[in-house]
């Protein structure tokens, strides 16, 4: 059955002048407030349904040290201004409202042999089982120039203020964006293989267990670089991801791995991440710079904005979103 292709329900939601690579959207219903990230730029922001109560951090590197990065975020479960995020180096915390920031546990911990100095968090998530456990995927920096097999996969364990560090996945190129079914199943995407893999929730060697569930390269063969970014799950039903390089979030069908919808951002090819806005017929998208290291958004340039896309063929009827975009710490 061919797939349908939406192009006319996008709809600009946000943008923050000369942003580079913004990724990590997610909708907290605790809080009543989206998230979102820069990564390039290391910035952490916030805002109200109505875009209201806006929020900015910049985290300034440590002495010494390589720029910072942030690869992903996750709110507090008690405080809307405090949040975790996956930094240059590790397991991180910061405060919105006071600027305040520190790292919790570095991804060195973890065993892995690395040149840190080469590396940086990509996407990650906590497991909706248990929020105490937090996956971060690492990847190499942009300075690096290339993406080597030197990511990988990092599971954190926070027991109070104890925090174990151990790697679940190795030899990756981009690890990105990780999500659940329940206790049954895990989906890892692996961006520059153009693969969606799927792993037993149980899997004690995810690499060995891993297997290809959704082939992106298959449904999209008119580009060369169809990466697949940042994604959700809805309703365990359909597996919904931003593919790079291509202006679409697709829509699959967990049950049968099918491509049944696109949505378009015309013009915006760039598309990095998408999660459930606050109402369960949107989503909302990031999308980055086409000069991610030189220049971003303009008020004519809208690569690197926050979009806002209706999936009415999604869903029955329109309710207020009541899930976290990630269960909150």
């Amino acid at each position: 059955m061919p797939h349908q292709t939406i192009t006319d329900k996008s709809s600009l939601f946000q943008n923050v002048l000369d942003s580079r690579l913004s990724e990590g959207c997610l909708f907290s219903a605790t809080h009543q407030k989206y998230y979102w990230i820069d990564i390039f730029k290391a910035k952490l922001f916030s805002c109200n349904k109505d875009k209201s109560d806006f929020k900015e951090l910049q985290i300034i590197k440590k002495q010494d040290s390589f720029p910072e990065r942030i690869g992903f975020v996750v709110p507090s479960k008690d405080d809307a201004n405090v949040v975790y995020f996956g930094a240059k180096y590790g397991l991180a915390k910061a405060n919105l409202k006071t600027g305040e920031w520190e790292y919790l546990a570095l991804y060195s911990s973890s065993g892995l042999e690395r040149d840190w100095d080469r590396m940086r968090s990509n996407d990650g998530n906590t497991d909706p089982n248990d929020s105490s456990i937090i996956y971060a995927g690492i990847m190499n920096d942009f300075h690096v120039g290339e993406c080597t097999t030197e990511g990988a996969v990092l599971k954190f364990v926070i027991k109070g203020n104890a925090i174990s560090c151990e790697c679940v996945y190795d030899g990756i190129r981009i690890p990105n964006s990780i999500n659940f079914v329940g206790k049954e199943k895990i989906y890892l995407t692996d961006s520059l293989n153009f693969q969606i893999l799927e792993i037993p929730y149980a899997s004690k060697d995810w690499k060995k267990e891993a297997t290809k569930a959704i082939d992106i390269k298959k449904n999209n063969e008119g580009f060369d670089s169809p990466e697949p970014d940042g994604s959700f799950i809805l309703d365990n039903k359909y597996f919904v991801t931003a593919v790079w390089s291509t202006c679409k979030v697709q829509v699959y069908e967990l049950e049968t791995y099918s491509l049944i919808y696109e949505y378009l951002i015309p013009n915006i090819d760039r598309l990095s991440c998408c999660s459930l806005a606050s109402e369960t017929n949107k989503i909302i998208v990031t999308t980055a710079s086409q000069t991610v290291d030189v220049a971003g958004t303009t008020e004519e340039s809208l690569h690197g904005a926050v979009f806002m896309i209706e999936i009415d063929q999604l869903v029955s009827h329109v309710s207020p979103n009541l899930k976290d975009g990630k269960a909150h710490i």
